[in-house]
């Protein structure tokens, strides 16, 4: 199984790349992340920079 530490995409990314999958499926079956991916509220630049600081 893949960790689901890989597996990061928005619930609209899930529903548009995966078509009748849903996001919730996708939660079903992995679990949900006990985190939360800030870079959703970042434009592209921030994000990288905080990655970079890292």
């Amino acid at each position: 199984m893949i960790p689901t530490a890989d597996l990061v995409f928005q619930d609209s990314d899930i529903d548009s790349l995966f078509g009748d999958v849903t996001a919730e499926d996708i939660h079903e079956a992995f679990g949900r992340e006990s985190t939360i991916d800030i870079s959703s509220f970042l434009d592209e630049t921030d994000a990288t920079e905080c990655k970079d600081s890292v």
